[in-house]
């Protein structure tokens, strides 16, 4: 379900929105590849409440990422 996050019910998914988006630092390698990766990294065998946990943070590291770099504008979802 956290992967199928819509803005509102006809917009792309929130992951789909990020594809289109890359860091200064790591052109051609997109906001949600990173994200994906980093989930293909989580333990197979972890609570609901341990994924969701992992998920926010993995999206708050990419937020860092975003607010650490240059040249780029924050992303209102």
């Amino acid at each position: 379900m956290i992967l199928n996050h819509r803005a509102d019910g006809k917009a792309k998914r929130t992951i789909e929105l990020l594809a289109e988006f890359s860091l200064p630092s790591a052109r051609g390698f997109s906001i949600s590849t990173s994200i994906y990766d980093d989930l293909a990294r989580l333990p197979l065998k972890q609570s609901d409440d341990e994924f969701r946990y992992a998920f926010c943070i993995v999206l708050f590291n990419r937020w860092s990422e975003c607010l650490e770099q240059e040249y780029v504008s924050i992303l209102y979802i």
